[in-house]
């Protein structure tokens, strides 16, 4: 027991001066070491810069895409949606749908966020899609109301 303690004991020791020469040399690096370590030290940098900057491009690339695909599928389900909605005229489900407060909620406020976040394929379809629904509850209660 005592040898394991002597032991970790003597291990932390050498660690904390060996990493304590690695700060040293990397400070003498940076501040004053030979003209070409510091200019490999730059070019490395630079290379390690330009490297990242390409992976930050390429993974704003992969996020578009992927907004570009979930706003093509909100818009196919709220599509498929409304065409459920529009063919059960007179059904159980559009009176449900009819009785609740404000019809479509959920869809027309995602439909509203495509719109507003600039010209797009998807946001001309979503105010396309929007109107039809606005027009489908606008016709659903001028017949609940004759």
């Amino acid at each position: 027991m005592i040898y394991l303690f002597l032991f970790c004991s003597l291990f932390l020791c050498f660690t904390g001066c060996f990493s304590s020469r690695l700060i040293d040399w990397d400070d003498e690096v940076v501040q004053g070491g030979s003209l070409t370590k510091q200019k490999q030290r730059v070019i490395f940098l630079q290379k390690k810069l330009e490297l990242a900057e390409r992976e930050v491009k390429k993974a704003e690339a992969q996020v578009e895409q992927l907004e570009r695909d979930l706003h093509a599928s909100q818009l196919s389900l709220i599509r498929k949606q409304l065409e459920i909605y529009e063919k059960s005229q007179g059904s159980l489900i559009r009176k449900e749908v009819l009785e609740e407060e404000v019809p479509f909620l959920k869809e027309r406020e995602m439909l509203q966020r495509m719109m507003e976040e600039g010209p797009s394929p998807q946001s001309f379809e979503a105010e396309l899609v929007l109107d039809r629904i606005l027009r489908t509850i606008t016709e659903s209660r001028d017949l609940q109301n004759l």
